[in-house]
């Protein structure tokens, strides 16, 4: 602690930085509804990346994609651009070139 005091840092520097900090958790992580707690929320979520997870590694990528999407998890515009390359194990008739 005393390393602290040694670089300029006082009480106002430590209790700025703890209102910063949760104001910021207020802001992005504690969107609660009412009557819930982060907790819950937090339990919510990871039961349903759990799910996506599940989904991913048991039927591919597009599929957990589309129940990221159907689960209403937040999302990106470059989620819905189209893949650079295609998949190896495409049919050669879903392939752009034909």
């Amino acid at each position: 602690m005393m390393r602290f005091w040694r670089k300029g840092y006082t009480r106002w520097h430590t209790t700025y930085k703890r209102e910063c900090h949760r104001a910021l958790f207020d802001h992005f992580f504690a969107k609660t509804v009412a009557g819930s707690s982060t907790a819950e929320i937090v339990a919510a979520e990871t039961a349903n990346l759990a799910k996506i997870r599940e989904c991913r590694l048991t039927f591919g990528p597009r599929p957990a994609q589309r129940m990221w999407i159907d689960l209403g998890l937040g999302t990106n515009p470059e989620m819905f651009v189209p893949p650079r390359q295609i998949d190896m194990w495409m049919p050669p008739t879903d392939t752009p070139a034909q």
